[in-house]
């Protein structure tokens, strides 16, 4: 039952991922699961997608443990916890296998690689900073919020 659901949702996520460039503002500071961020910085290197290029995205599911998104090329799925407020850990995360022209693929290679190393976060004004150790090392901008 558990790799239905989430074929169901990598199939969703391969359809509709990557594709919205639909910017809003929201308030909230927390990983809710009505928000989709945007990948502004990988490590210190400024993000910059062209017209045709899929955008890097985060969706939190805190109900469920579960994030997943559009890593430029693929769609990733996987697990997380956050033990405390501020802490974050991810776990078995996966991805779709499409090979993807360069530059993204070593885009995607860099950010899932950065992803997995990720221990912490934080919210200010709509910006998400997720970090390792105290480095910020991936930054996103609310992309769309979802009411449920």
């Amino acid at each position: 039952m558990k790799k239905i659901i989430t074929l169901a949702c990598t199939a969703l996520l391969f359809i509709t991922c990557c594709k919205s460039t639909k910017n809003t503002a929201s308030s909230g500071e927390s990983l809710d699961v009505n928000t989709v961020w945007r990948l502004k910085t990988l490590k210190t290197k400024i993000m910059a997608y062209g017209e045709n290029d899929r955008i890097v995205t985060i969706k939190f599911n805190p109900e469920a443990g579960q994030v997943n998104g559009c890593s430029g090329c693929n769609t990733y799925f996987g697990g997380y916890s956050e033990p405390q407020k501020g802490k974050l850990a991810f776990e078995s995360v996966g991805a779709t296998k499409m090979a993807c022209p360069q530059p993204m693929m070593e885009i995607e290679r860099s950010y899932l690689s950065t992803l997995r190393k990720v221990n912490g976060y934080q919210i200010t004004d709509g910006i998400l900073q997720l970090l390792q150790d105290e480095n910020v090392v991936l930054t996103f901008e609310k992309l769309e919020t979802t009411e449920q």
